[in-house]
């Protein structure tokens, strides 16, 4: 596959490293990469990222409510 395109040295990199990683050809590896990007564009909001973390804090019974309200409201 020829996309005639252009992409920086540091995106060039990264991904030749994941290929080499994968143990894939670019042939293999770039279909494949391309896939994913598009299911995940097409997927946004509606499945869980991989690259999720929690944070956790303490607030009062108050802002608790708060918060929980505006949550609610938005969603």
């Amino acid at each position: 596959m020829n996309t005639g395109s252009q992409a920086p040295i540091s995106l060039h990199t990264q991904v030749c490293d994941a290929r080499e990683a994968a143990g894939q050809t670019a042939g293999e590896h770039l279909p494949n990469l391309l896939a994913e990007c598009c299911n995940l564009k097409k997927n946004r909001g509606t499945t869980m990222s991989r690259e999720i973390s929690t944070t956790a804090f303490r607030v009062s019974e108050y802002l608790s409510r708060q918060i929980k309200a505006r949550l609610e409201r938005e969603t």
